[in-house]
């Protein structure tokens, strides 16, 4: 279940890293 936390957590970081490029 942590592996699973930290997986979800790593891919909104690439989420919201993606996002703040794609705004500025």
């Amino acid at each position: 279940a942590e592996f699973t936390q930290a997986l979800q957590m790593n891919q909104n970081l690439i989420w919201a890293k993606q996002f703040l490029t794609a705004c500025s």
